[in-house]
């Protein structure tokens, strides 16, 4: 279980996961279902035949939430992007990308599908409406669903962020402006405007007796608050790892190891004394590996004297970045390769490494300093007054 999210399954490398959350949405959803929708439209029916078409319902809802984010994943992956997980929970579900899409156009086709999935099955269940005759149980099951995924597929295309109208939305200022963070800024307050209506309207509904509906409501809107002020923030803190290039961060010249030497020398004469993590493997003047303390963890302990360290280190090819790549960029390849450090390289040669404590401690500092901790294209932190005012 990851984050309070038990895994379901994989499919096309991406992990189906079901939040501890799902399950309070499934219950509130079928009861509701069962005990007001479905008794009110079709009324003589057992207690029982609402309860199996309330659950059966809830299920197939959250059954159409996953193929509109497979929508979602598919054309990502279509795009060159990479999706780790998709996560049902409370309020629907979402799909992870690893990375942010590269261009407007990617951007607006990978949120335009996912409402456009659920329209697509809107009209399939309707079809099937159509078909079944009005007094069989499952008529009543499949023309709720038919109106939830239309509903779904309308309410998603408001133009604010998170929704995929959002997206859209912040696509098209993109490829205006030239700029997603302004694209951004704009589709989120644009997000937060409508979830400030929903919380007013939520609390409408509650003064106007439908306790329940208020609740709801109110719980959507702030979901979209949240919601849209992170991804605001995540864009601005994106935008300012952006501007800082690595070799403003990266440790310059690290020492190096040879392909023959012990992983006991390695590990008293260089990572304890040193303090670092990861070296770089050198045979002949040319990169042939790292080795780390992950790497030399794997090896029993009793080994290290005779163990060398080409037999436990990771060999080349590695991902490596140049020193004018962003900081961003080194932790979106972090990510992807799963690794906690990355050499920089240039004109073949280490210049630095770069590790993600290196990263981290530095936004730390910056944090404790109110954020006032920026570097310069060199590599020092900017004087006010080398840019006096006027």
């Amino acid at each position: 279980m990851k984050h309070g999210a038990l895994t379901l399954f994989r499919l096309a490398g991406i992990e189906v996961r079901l939040h501890f959350t799902w399950f309070i949405a499934f219950f509130l959803i079928a009861w509701s279902l069962a005990q007001g929708i479905f008794p009110l439209q079709n009324p003589g029916w057992p207690d029982s035949t609402y309860w199996v078409l309330g659950s059966t319902t809830a299920l197939l809802l959250f059954g159409s939430v996953l193929f509109h984010e497979f929508a979602h994943s598919f054309m990502a992956l279509a795009r060159g992007l990479k999706v780790d997980s998709i996560t049902l929970f409370v309020f629907g579900g979402a799909a992870a990308l690893k990375s942010e899409p590269r261009t407007p156009g990617d951007e607006f086709l990978i949120s335009i599908v996912g409402p456009a999935s659920s329209l697509l099955l809107a009209a399939f269940f309707w079809l099937l409406g159509v078909a079944i005759p009005d007094s069989v149980p499952a008529h009543a099951l499949v023309a709720y669903l038919g109106l939830i995924n239309a509903s779904l597929a309308l309410f998603n295309l408001l133009p604010g962020l998170p929704l995929d109208g959002g997206r859209v939305f912040r696509a098209l200022i993109w490829a205006l402006t030239g700029s997603m963070s302004k694209g951004t800024t704009v589709a989120a307050f644009v997000g937060q405007f409508f979830a400030f209506g929903f919380i007013a309207l939520g609390v409408f509904l509650l003064f106007s007796g439908s306790f329940f509906a208020g609740v709801w409501t109110i719980f959507i809107g702030w979901f979209l608050n949240g919601a849209a002020t992170s991804n605001r923030r995540q864009v601005s803190f994106d935008e300012s790892l952006r501007e800082i290039p690595a070799a403003s961060l990266m440790r310059p010249d690290p020492a190096v190891v040879q392909p023959a030497n012990s992983l006991d020398r390695v590990v008293l004469t260089m990572l304890l004394r040193d303090g670092v993590r990861a070296l770089p493997v050198m045979q002949d003047g040319r990169v042939v590996g790292i080795i780390t303390v992950n790497d030399v963890r794997a090896v029993p302990q009793h080994t290290w004297s005779y163990r060398t360290v080409a037999s436990a280190m990771t060999p080349w090819p590695l991902a490596s970045v140049s020193p004018d790549d962003s900081v961003l960029r080194v932790m979106q390849l972090m990510e992807e390769s799963a690794v906690q450090q990355m050499l920089v390289m240039k004109d073949d040669n280490v210049v630095g490494l770069l590790s993600r404590q290196d990263i981290v401690r530095f936004l730390q500092l910056s944090r404790e300093l109110g954020g006032k901790a920026k570097l310069g294209r060199r590599g020092r932190a900017k004087d006010p007054a080398e840019h006096p005012a006027g």
